[in-house]
């Protein structure tokens, strides 16, 4: 059984069992607290169907705020709600852009993150399951992104084998690291930039190496052998090319599950993934992995975030720290 999440919400559990994480100095971190961030939806205009896919949250130091990017597929267009919360996080978020990606077969936007100000998403055609875009967005501006186009991942093959659900990216080295997720997580890629340039219009990111759960199953992993459905991964780097690869997911049973991994893209030999803790978190007001999930590092300590399938009236982002 995968380790329980402490957290003190609705008396759920209150565990002392630790998350670990790889950006602070110490090893581990107990998760002591869970937000319930709320925010008014309104007469939001977005084309209907699909559910959250992805949450990513980041400070925004100028504006002495919290800014939430929630992504999201339709029947006909992807796209990303951003959400302002003032730094106590005690009051409601306010809606302050819809990012609509351009109509087509691309209506799927899955599992995001954000490297500072930069945006990573995935976009597929969710019908055919045989193409995708990996898209990287400058989102200094919150309410006015700029496309960073020359960067753009194009991905196509048979279905579901070149799909993108979950898009992770890291600074790492002098580079910066991507891993893209295809159709329920079956197989990862790896692609790695020229340079930590990405504005530089020759920058490119080039693929560099692929993981399977067949190639898992070969592998002793501890604590278990198992590999999620994972809606959203997430990349975390410390030190010297030192990674950490988060998956978010709901089980069989229906445990909410944060797996980590260590990252290992440097010796053939050795396993690209190697599983170090499996983690049950328990997660109010309907929110689940299997919809919007995610890990954000905010004054190196990792908030794991998840959301509800859909907005409503009013959204929820459930935030454990």
């Amino acid at each position: 059984m995968p380790a329980l999440c402490g957290a003190i919400v609705l008396a759920l559990c209150n565990s002392s069992v630790a998350l670990s994480q790889d950006l602070a100095a110490a090893a581990d971190l107990a998760v002591s607290d869970v937000k319930l961030l709320t925010f008014p939806c309104g007469d939001l205009d977005v084309p209907t169907g699909g559910h959250v896919q992805g949450v990513q949250i980041r400070h925004d130091a100028k504006q002495h705020r919290y800014l939430a990017f929630l992504s999201h597929d339709s029947l006909k267009q992807a796209y990303v709600v951003v959400v302002a919360f003032d730094e106590s996080l005690l009051n409601d978020g306010e809606i302050i852009h819809v990012h609509r990606f351009a109509e087509g077969r691309l209506r799927h936007a899955g599992g995001i993150q954000l490297q500072n100000n930069i945006l990573a998403v995935g976009l597929e055609d969710n019908r055919s399951k045989d193409r995708s875009e990996v898209q990287f967005w400058d989102t200094t501006d919150p309410c006015d992104w700029k496309p960073l186009s020359h960067l753009t991942i194009s991905r196509q093959g048979t279905p579901k084998d070149q799909t993108a659900g979950a898009v992770a990216l890291t600074a790492v080295d002098d580079c910066y690291l991507v891993a893209v997720a295809n159709w329920d997580s079956v197989a990862i890629d790896f692609y790695r930039s020229q340079s930590l340039e990405l504005s530089n219009p020759a920058c490119r990111f080039r693929h560099e190496n692929r993981w399977t759960q067949q190639d898992a199953d070969r592998t002793d992993w501890m604590p278990d052998r198992r590999f999620g459905r994972c809606q959203s991964i997430n990349l975390v780097a410390a030190g010297d090319s030192e990674l950490t690869l988060y998956g978010f997911h709901q089980d069989a049973e229906g445990h909410d599950v944060a797996d980590r991994f260590r990252v290992n893209l440097q010796q053939p030999s050795s396993p690209t993934l190697t599983k170090v803790s499996s983690t049950v978190c328990a997660l109010p007001a309907d929110c689940h992995f299997k919809y919007g999930g995610g890990i954000s590092i905010q004054n190196d300590r990792p908030w794991i975030l998840a959301t509800p399938r859909n907005l409503g009236d009013t959204g929820h982002i459930a935030v454990l720290k």
